[in-house]
């Protein structure tokens, strides 16, 4: 998991990095590049920040910092989420590696 400082951040980094390679509509937010989150987000505590700056907790107006601002309006564009409501362990024996053979 990471903070809405870092999220905000690589957005700028690839953004950057996009536009010194000669790429236009690097102003969109990730340069434009197509980006899926996976993790559990209510699970772990950002690596970087606070136990109060994940992406899904809500900004403090008179505390957080621009860049988590942005980092949390980032978040919010994203419009397709997909919930896996099934814990499906593996079953194939050769995946398996708690399988002692």
């Amino acid at each position: 998991m990471i903070s809405r400082k870092l999220f905000a951040r690589i957005s700028a980094y690839i953004a950057k990095g996009k536009s010194l390679a000669g790429e236009k509509d690097t102003n969109k937010p990730f340069g434009g590049v197509n980006v899926v989150l996976v993790d559990d987000f209510h699970q772990s505590p950002p690596v970087a920040g606070g136990k109060n700056a994940p992406l899904f907790w809500p900004c403090n107006l008179s505390k957080d910092s621009a860049d988590e601002f942005l980092g949390r309006n980032l978040y919010e564009e994203f419009r397709t989420v997909v919930h896996l409501k099934e814990q499906v362990r593996v079953t194939d024996l050769e995946w398996n590696c708690s399988d002692p053979s």
